[in-house]
């Protein structure tokens, strides 16, 4: 699972894809590509937390 995380990171970023357009180019099943999709967004939310307000 790490390296479909991996994969998907590297194609999302680094060649600039729709995360939905990579899941699909994964030979997966509908329910494992929701997974892969809920568990991608939840590593980026660990990896990059969401900026809180910005303060001046």
């Amino acid at each position: 699972m790490k390296d479909f995380i991996l994969f998907i990171d590297l194609m999302v970023t680094h060649f600039n894809r729709n995360l939905n357009d990579v899941l699909l180019m994964l030979p997966i099943s509908d329910d494992e590509r929701n997974e892969l999709s809920v568990l991608y967004k939840q590593t980026k939310e660990m990896l990059i937390p969401p900026s809180h307000t910005q303060q001046k």
